[in-house]
């Protein structure tokens, strides 16, 4: 399975530093990434920059709460951060320089099927095999 991604910023962050609409400008902001894995801050632009972070999390949503916090610019799933946009705590930037806005990303599950599965996972398992793309 995958999830959407949109880059998101904070309205007290954008007022302090706009975004001027040109993705090589970037590297003047304050990127937030991820510390544990270095594939996820390859952000699926139309021209490659190396992006340098001044911010980094292990978790999605430490980076998502930097960013409401107005600490900088991160790439996030839709599925995180849907309902920020929706009530105004994020709003999408560079979003036309993203070659595929709807970019899907693999998801893997992995359970050990010699062993008792919760019922909390056997039900999310249910939830997520239909939906996934092979």
């Amino acid at each position: 399975m995958a999830f959407l991604q949109n880059s998101q910023g904070r309205h007290k962050y954008l007022k302090k530093y706009p975004v001027s609409g040109e993705v090589d400008t970037l590297n003047n902001h304050k990127l937030i990434g991820f510390s544990d894995s270095p594939g996820l801050n390859k952000w699926p632009l139309r021209q490659e920059i190396d992006l340098r972070y001044s911010l980094r999390a292990s978790s999605g949503e430490t980076i998502r709460q930097f960013c409401i916090a107005g600490q900088g610019l991160a790439l996030l799933s839709n599925f995180m951060v849907h309902k920020d946009i929706e009530e105004g705590r994020l709003i999408p930037v560079f979003t036309d320089d993203i070659v595929s806005p709807n970019r899907r990303e693999p998801v893997n599950a992995v359970y050990y099927k010699n062993s008792a599965v919760s019922s909390r996972i056997s039900a999310f398992l249910d939830f997520i095999q239909p939906r996934l793309i092979l």
